[in-house]
């Protein structure tokens, strides 16, 4: 009785009575109409992210892993952090090209969303210290925070 019912399964799954086209050959290309020009908050978002975006940095750590069974070798991340890379000096040498932001008076930064939520707790013209990673060192660097223009 198994082997027949696994004998009328390979037959149906085998049948092309029963498979469906994975495409429609009937199909019929449509036009596709630009939409216009984008709308100045649009553009100014966009023109936002040009001037941050080289500016973010993410560095992941790997170890590599050999599996028991079939020995291949697999990379396992062991460590992530992120931060906002200088773009510029300030006029006081404090901050420079390369430095990592990792934290915010007492809060931790390790994402773009870490830095933005330890922000919101200051308004421009207060001075907080930041904690920058430079090539090896960790250095407290004081800053005053300024209105974005």
């Amino acid at each position: 009785m198994v082997l027949l019912l696994a004998l009328g399964l390979i037959v149906w799954s085998l049948s092309d009575r029963y498979r469906r086209p994975i495409t429609d050959p009937n199909a019929v290309p449509r036009a596709v109409t630009p939409r216009g020009d984008l709308a100045a908050d649009e553009q100014a978002t966009i023109a936002l992210f040009r001037t941050a975006s080289p500016a973010v940095v993410y560095i992941t750590t790997l170890a590599l892993k050999r599996d028991i069974f079939s020995l291949k070798l697999f990379e396992i991340p062991q460590g992530a952090v992120a931060g906002l890379r200088g773009t510029r000096r300030d006029s006081l040498d404090r901050l420079r090209v390369g430095d990592l932001i990792v934290g915010v008076e007492a809060d931790p930064v390790t994402s773009v969303d870490d830095l933005m939520n330890a922000l919101e707790k200051y308004k421009a013209g207060d001075m907080v210290t930041v904690a920058v990673r430079r090539e090896e060192a960790r250095l407290a660097v004081p800053v005053t925070l300024q209105e974005l223009p």
